[in-house]
């Protein structure tokens, strides 16, 4: 089992991450469609792990309310960082997650400017919804 903060992957994503086509240097129309951002980086397992932690820290730090982000409570346009982790972000501090919170498989959520600041809005009810719906990411761009 890959896990990332305690959270076992799906493994759909588990999958696109052993045969390169989820991580740096891939791309994934599905989630520019959803989300409306181009540039998202889809993480590799590191960066899983580096970008959950900064997203816990960003909560302990004071901006959680500012980034729609809780802990230990969920709610609308909220995300829980205690049962997130981050999938793809991008330089514009766009982000994709996954999100554990009252669910056996995690649903696909993004994140959407709104008043107030940032929420969390679902873009598929689960990971493998969103990649068999489409053909799955492309691997890295040739150089």
């Amino acid at each position: 089992m890959t896990t990332v903060r305690g959270h076992t992957l799906p493994a759909a994503l588990v999958d696109l991450l052993a045969t390169g086509r989820w991580g740096p240097g891939s791309r994934s129309s599905r989630l520019a469609d959803l989300t409306g951002v181009d540039e998202l980086d889809l993480l590799d397992l590191a960066g899983m792990h580096r970008n959950t932690d900064a997203l816990v820290e960003a909560h302990e730090s004071g901006a959680g309310a500012a980034l729609g982000l809780t802990r230990g409570t969920t709610g609308p346009g909220c995300l829980d960082v205690d049962q997130a982790v981050l999938v793809a972000v991008s330089l514009e501090q766009d982000a994709v997650a996954l999100d554990y919170a009252g669910a056996a498989r995690p649903r696909v959520v993004a994140t959407a400017d709104g008043p107030g600041g940032v929420r969390w809005v679902e873009v598929a009810p689960t990971f493998e919804a969103l990649v068999s719906s489409t053909p799955p990411p492309s691997g890295p761009r040739p150089a």
